[in-house]
């Protein structure tokens, strides 16, 4: 049997813009089920959305043929959508019940599991404020995102390059 390609979202859907990596397994649950039904896609797709990443998502991980982490992000420096490899951690410790997928990656690999290739994909979060409602900007960065896998998937190939990113405009 095939493995399944895997988006794994995490944030706080309570923080606004915090929420994003949600809102997008949100926006995709549709969108998959229409994909699959249409014939663009010769593989099963998971939907996972966590409050955190904890080690038992390594399990996950192993068991996919393709995975995309997707969480907000705040930083200046970055796009406002970006897609990057995620590689091994290099202090490989799991010192906590929140892990990174850099962390998760090696957990895999410390316990002999297989890989798959594995992507981060962050979305600009403008307000981490209370409150459930998306600011403007990061609901449009969602669906930047949010087209950004579909095609991602439906091609079953990325970039060449590494990392893929998407300039705010």
């Amino acid at each position: 049997m095939n493995q399944p390609v895997r988006i794994i979202a995490w944030g706080n859907d309570g923080r606004c813009d915090d929420g994003a990596g949600l809102a997008l397994i949100d926006r995709l649950r549709g969108r998959v089920d229409r994909l699959g039904s249409t014939g663009h896609l010769d593989c099963a797709v998971r939907l996972d959305a966590h409050h955190q990443l904890g080690p038992e998502v390594a399990a996950d991980v192993a068991e996919s043929s393709l995975v995309f982490f997707v969480d907000a992000h705040v930083a200046a420096d970055r796009p406002a959508v970006f897609c990057e490899r995620v590689k091994p951690s290099a202090a490989g410790t799991l010192d906590s019940h929140h892990c990174s997928p850099a962390t998760l990656v090696t957990l895999c690999e410390s316990l002999g599991w297989p890989v798959p290739p594995c992507y981060l994909v962050g979305i600009r979060a403008h307000n981490c404020e209370y409150g459930d409602t998306l600011s403007a900007r990061t609901r449009a960065y969602v669906e930047r995102a949010v087209r950004l896998i579909e095609q991602a998937i439906s091609a079953q190939a990325l970039p060449q390059d590494p990392r893929l990113a998407l300039s705010a405009v």
